[in-house]
């Protein structure tokens, strides 16, 4: 199971954020790759592409509206944004960012 995997299921649109022992059972991953699992859940969560809601269920941030890429401006002003997982730039969408 790789990253790619986790996201496409999650990002589904009838899919509903899930608790760590629910995505367990969804996912069917036995309990010697619990420890694998959970770091890859930790790794889309901290790399922004998934989030933990407060009652500790993991959903997509699509959900939520959000997007995350990059986004270039130019002197005079313009921006673009490129989102992450497509690379197609997008226009009037609400996106996630940090300073950094």
């Amino acid at each position: 199971m790789d990253k790619q995997y986790v996201l496409d299921k999650i990002n589904h649109p009838q899919y509903k954020p899930m608790s760590k022992d629910e995505l367990l059972d969804y996912f069917e991953v036995t309990s010697e790759d619990r420890p694998i699992f959970f770091d890859l859940l930790t790794e889309l969560k901290d790399e922004g592409m998934l989030f933990l809601s407060k009652k500790g269920r993991y959903g997509s941030i699509r959900d939520k509206g959000l997007y995350l890429g990059t986004l270039s401006t130019n002197e005079k002003g313009f921006g673009f944004f490129r989102e992450k997982d497509t690379g197609k730039e997008m226009r009037e969408e609400k996106i996630l960012a940090s300073e950094t």
